[in-house]
């Protein structure tokens, strides 16, 4: 279960940031339910760096079907968020690729409760677990089809430690650097 404290602080103040010309993206890979929308089109991140409209296009389709809700792309001219706009629904995620039904996909800002009443940040897009194995409960972690190789090597590129929280080792080994605002290509 994910500490309280990590899931009482908004999104965006946990969140870390890719700088594009024209696109900002925010990210917090802990939130990643691993259903590779992002990927389509060579990765998210390449095509910011790329830069050129049809790009920006396609990444900014992409962020808004992330369902898990880890990506979102900003309008650095506008400053604000592209969104869908998406009406209240929960449905499943059904993986052709890897053969399997994945999370319970929650959009339009429905508000998330937790059995002891705690009230979960409302967002538009969230992926909540429906096997039992995330380690983010409530939320989905890829659990239902990734092995624990291809969790400790996802983990291992973003720097998340087993609480949650982003976090990379001080290149000096002396703790850990909570707010990143690098992010691997």
């Amino acid at each position: 279960m994910v500490p309280k404290l990590q899931v009482e602080t908004p999104y965006i103040s946990r969140a870390l940031t890719f700088e594009g010309e024209k696109v900002r993206l925010t990210d917090l890979p802990e939130l990643c339910d691993h259903s590779r929308f992002c990927m389509r089109a060579g990765g998210i991140r390449n095509l910011i760096k790329k830069g050129d409209p049809e790009s920006i296009k396609i990444a900014v389709e992409e962020a808004t079907i992330c369902p898990s809700g880890r990506l979102v792309l900003w309008s650095k001219e506008k400053g604000t968020a592209y969104e869908k706009e998406f009406e209240k629904s929960i449905v499943v995620i059904h993986d052709k690729q890897k053969k399997c039904e994945g999370p319970l996909w929650v959009r339009g800002g429905i508000p998330i409760e937790s059995s002891d009443g705690y009230e979960y940040e409302i967002r538009n897009r969230v992926t909540l677990c429906r096997c039992g194995l995330s380690e983010n409960k409530p939320f989905c972690d890829g659990s239902h089809w990734m092995t624990s190789q291809e969790k400790a090597a996802f983990k291992k590129k973003w720097g998340i430690i087993k609480n949650g929280r982003s976090e990379l080792p001080l290149p000096d080994g002396r703790g850990f650097l909570l707010q990143r605002r690098d992010l691997p290509s």
